[in-house]
């Protein structure tokens, strides 16, 4: 990876540190709270898979391709090293902004599932 797209996921990975930005993903775990056995897991998983579509919009965008498995290696190696960062960082944000705005969150449980006529014809 060149090192202007390295620093480029380095920024990404700074702005998605961002206290609001952290309350952002745990504001989503809320919706899915039911489901969810380890919400620090899950909200990893939140923060590195959109860390991870960031660095694949970013990379095509920029060199009209898809990263290489080595291009692709480098950014799991930079994660790796952020990693225990982020863990501080989602560990220490304490609220979601999410129920700032909405204080009656609907779970996904209360949502009633209903088919598409649409998708079913």
């Amino acid at each position: 990876m060149d090192p202007f797209l390295s620093g480029l996921c380095q920024r990404y990975i700074d702005a998605q540190l961002e206290e609001a930005e952290i309350q952002n993903i745990k504001g989503v775990m809320d919706l899915f709270g039911f489901a969810i056995k380890s919400k620090l897991d899950a909200e990893l998983g939140f923060f590195v898979g959109y860390s991870y579509s960031q660095l694949l919009m970013q990379f095509f965008i920029l060199n009209n391709r898809l990263p290489n498995k080595d291009e692709i290696t480098e950014y799991y190696k930079l994660m790796k090293r952020r990693f225990p960062e982020v863990i501080s960082q989602i560990k220490k944000t304490k609220t979601s902004k999410l129920k700032e705005f909405d204080e009656e969150l609907t779970t996904l449980m209360e949502i009633p599932a209903e088919p598409n006529q649409q998708t079913l014809e």
